[in-house]
């Protein structure tokens, strides 16, 4: 299928779903369109310029020259005056957030804050403030750069030397609604409260269960 006619199945499905049952493709899994808008959102107006670097503008060119491309089609995403922003978002149950107020981290940064490359006299300052690194995701937004409501374009990953790719939008499936459901619960505070978790999978239960009765074993034999 052509780049043209994948874009214009995306705008007849976003056109006629509700944003809630749909999910971008990416190479991590399933993401909810609705989450990655309100983790978005959350960061701020994108037009403000913030110590992080981000929001910032995105120039929706990627590629080397003579082989640039668009990600997104201007003709169906934009109106108007509006330019495109981008804003960094995490997988929507990682306990990672951006935060635009702190300088972002360089590749080189989180790369030496993994595990495997930190130093043992680094581990506790690291484990108090982590990197604040931006990942791979970006949610797109258009918005007018002389003032006004903002409005979701779409997203991308960094998957490649090239630059960014468009992810594609697809309709929900039961991983996304598990991500949709465990983020909203997150975020009102019940993740520890319920039992089992909403939708959890019998593999995900069994996990728990094993975890669980390790953490008492160990509990037990401490107090003794």
């Amino acid at each position: 299928m052509s780049s043209s006619s994948s874009r214009r199945d995306d705008r007849r499905r976003v056109s006629e779903s509700d944003r809630r049952n749909l999910q971008y493709q990416t190479t991590q899994g399933g993401y909810p369109v609705d989450v990655a808008r309100r983790q978005a959102d959350a960061v701020g107006d994108p037009r403000d310029t913030q110590r992080s670097r981000y929001p910032r503008e995105y120039r929706n060119e990627e590629g080397r020259a003579p082989n640039t491309r668009e990600n997104f089609d201007t003709r169906t995403t934009r109106r108007g005056d509006e330019r495109y922003y981008e804003v960094p978002v995490h997988p929507p149950t990682s306990t990672d957030r951006f935060d635009a107020d702190r300088r972002a981290a360089s590749l080189r940064q989180v790369q030496n804050a993994a595990p495997g490359n930190l130093h043992p006299n680094d581990r506790r300052r690291v484990a108090q403030q982590p990197p604040n690194d931006p990942g791979r995701l970006r949610q797109v937004v258009a918005a007018d750069p002389h003032g006004g409501p903002s409005r979701s374009a779409g997203m991308m990953e960094h998957t490649s030397a090239t630059g960014y790719e468009r992810s594609p939008y697809a309709p929900m499936d039961s991983s996304g609604r598990r991500e949709q459901q465990r983020y909203d619960d997150y975020r009102g505070g019940s993740a520890s409260a319920s039992w089992p978790p909403r939708d959890a999978r019998s593999e995900d239960l069994t996990r728990y269960e094993t975890q669980y009765s390790s953490s008492r074993r160990s509990g037990g034999s401490s107090r003794r």
